[in-house]
């Protein structure tokens, strides 16, 4: 993100006058929740809000986003449900909702129109996507985060938003220790999960949310919210 984070983590940058994570922050209170915790990292110390609790990890240089998630559910009481975000996309408070009313004890949000948003950002949209197909009557996901052979294999693309029950955080904490591999990002550790024998639900949902990962994609989010592709008010 070049200058824009020379000084600040991704999450404070700001999209339409907002930052991400207020826009996240935003979401999370329109959808009912009550609690927000923030793990932080580089640059901790411009994370600091009532809107919010936070929990640091020290290692954040070292290691990969799935260790920054068990630093966070760590400080979260394991009996109630943990919605889990990336800190560099922004939604509304619809797909969240569409999460929570999910089944089961894991599940993730799947954009089904993911190839207007990664066509936007992508000369190749391939070069970006991952693998992920599911059943689509019992909404329980197949596989997920491999390189895709074709667009066949891409059902749809996880958004970085899941859902965490109490009765599948205890296995996958289990797995987490099996593993015992700090480098992983979270859709491997998922697809890890899937071979470990646990299911994981689907809860699909149409857009209107964006990934920004980069000064160009800040540039075209910057477009959709002006032209109202992008519609983060609602």
């Amino acid at each position: 993100m070049g200058h824009l984070t020379a000084s600040s983590p991704k999450c404070l940058v700001e999209l339409d006058g907002r930052s991400l994570l207020d826009w996240q922050v935003t979401a999370a209170h329109g959808a009912g929740m009550t609690a927000v915790t923030v793990v932080t990292g580089y640059r901790e110390d411009r994370l600091c809000s009532e809107e919010f609790s936070t929990v640091s990890n020290p290692l954040w240089h070292k290691y990969e986003m799935v260790y920054s998630l068990f630093v966070g559910l760590s400080v979260i009481d394991p009996s109630v449900d943990v919605v889990v975000s990336y800190s560099d996309i922004v939604f509304t408070a619809a797909p969240l909702a569409t999460l929570m009313e999910s089944t089961g004890g894991l599940s993730i949000t799947v954009d089904m129109d993911w190839s207007k948003q990664w066509s936007a950002r992508f000369s190749d949209p391939l070069d970006d996507a991952e693998e992920l197909t599911f059943e689509e009557k019992s909404r329980r996901l197949l596989t997920i985060g491999r390189r895709p052979v074709g667009i066949e294999k891409i059902h749809g693309q996880y958004m970085g938003l899941l859902i965490i029950r109490s009765a599948a955080r205890k296995r996958l904490e289990e797995l987490w220790v099996e593993i015992n591999d700090y480098s992983l990002q979270m859709t491997a550790f998922l697809n890890l999960a899937l071979e470990s024998g646990m299911e994981i639900g689907v809860a699909p949902v149409h857009g209107n949310w964006f990934e920004i990962d980069s000064v160009s994609d800040l540039e075209v989010a910057s477009q959709w919210v002006g032209d109202g592709r992008l519609r983060l008010s609602e």
